[in-house]
């Protein structure tokens, strides 16, 4: 998805859930420390208000499946988009 933004003038790259391709081993804001990569630093699709589980079940009919018990789940979904004018 970062491949299509940069291919693409003008457009951003969003995805679900926290910071993708981030190398650190623990989040600095969590020791509230500025992120070294805030340049890269992404906003969540539902940190705008997407809901993504409705997304994939009514867009792509697919069904986001979530662990209740620690366990993984049989398949993992990625819901991302790439806006542009």
């Amino acid at each position: 998805m970062l491949l299509q933004e940069s291919s693409i003038q003008g457009s951003l790259a969003l995805f679900a859930g926290s910071c993708v391709n981030c190398p650190l081993e623990k989040c600095a804001r969590v020791d509230k420390k500025e992120c070294p990569f805030k340049d890269k630093m992404r906003t969540s699709l539902e940190a705008i208000g997407f809901d993504v589980s409705k997304i994939a079940r009514e867009v792509f009919n697919t069904e986001i499946l979530w662990s209740s018990d620690g366990s993984q789940p049989s398949y993992t979904t990625l819901v991302a988009g790439l806006f542009f004018d």
